[in-house]
Order: structure tokens, then C-alpha cells, then sequence
């Protein structure tokens, strides 16, 4: 099962803890923090685990250790809310330049108590808004809800 180029999944480093294989997220995906919308990104990769995305920030956001999040797509008619996550990093990314305050962030987040109603919404979206992770029909046995 070699993925091609453009199915290319997520590669993982020898010290993620990930159980779940992220699949990448074509286009126009966002996330927001709720309850303010204070912060809002695009999705970078997800799976029934967590997400990983990127903002842009001018203040320093209060450290907090969970999040509600919305995850949303107006182009693929999709809104998934108040999805609660543990935040497992929020790092500057090094390769998005820094100026007058305004930097570029990479987070990656968990999920934490989805209802059954919320893991069917999250299979639906990650079905319309993600690339397959393997040719040929073959998909991974590792995304199912961890424990």
C-alpha cells in the first residue's frame, strides 16, 4: 500500500503519540474557539482523534488547557459545534515570517467526550473534506474512536 504523491499521509515522528493516522484537508476547512470566536484558523489535517490547524494572531491568547471548538466549511455545507478538545501544543510556526506582532501559530488539538451523534457529523465532514489516505480504495483500519 504506497500512497501517492497527492494522497500523501500525514507522516508521524518517532515521538507523536498519535494512535489515529490524520488525513490531510483539502481547502477551505475553519476552525474557531468558542464561546468568543476569538480565534479562527484552517485546518491542516484531521481524524476521529483531533485536528491540527494554523492561525494568525496579533495578541497573546490566556493559556488555557481545553477548548470548545466549531469546525466549519461553507463551501462543502458543513458545521460541526461545540466539539470539546484538549489542546496538546500551540507552537509559532518557523516558517511563516513575524512582523509587527502578527505571527502565524500551529496547533493540535484532541477530542475529548464526542456524543455518538458528533463522531457520525465528524466521519461525514472528514469524508467530504479530506483526500483518501491510501490508492486504490484501501483506507486505514486506525481511524476508529479511541478509547
Amino acid at each position: 500500500m504506497t500512497p501517492t504523491e497527492s494522497e500523501e499521509k500525514i507522516r508521524m515522528s518517532a515521538n507523536d503519540r498519535r494512535r489515529l493516522v490524520r488525513s490531510r484537508v483539502i481547502k477551505d476547512v475553519f476552525l474557531t474557539f468558542r464561546p468568543g470566536f476569538n480565534v479562527i484558523g484552517r485546518l491542516k489535517d484531521i481524524s476521529l482523534g483531533g485536528v491540527g490547524f494554523e492561525y494568525t494572531t496579533i495578541d497573546k491568547r490566556d493559556v488555557v488547557d481545553r477548548v470548545e471548538i466549531d469546525i466549519f466549511s461553507q463551501k462543502k455545507d458543513f458545521h460541526l459545534q461545540r466539539l470539546l478538545c484538549k489542546i496538546v501544543y500551540d507552537n509559532k510556526a518557523s516558517d511563516y515570517p513575524t512582523f509587527n506582532g502578527i505571527e502565524t501559530r500551529r496547533c493540535g488539538l484532541k477530542f475529548e467526550q464526542l456524543s455518538q451523534k458528533q463522531i457520525e457529523s465528524l466521519k461525514n465532514a472528514m469524508n467530504l473534506c479530506t483526500q483518501p489516505a491510501f490508492q486504490d480504495g484501501q483506507t486505514s483500519n486506525k481511524n476508529t474512536v479511541p478509547k
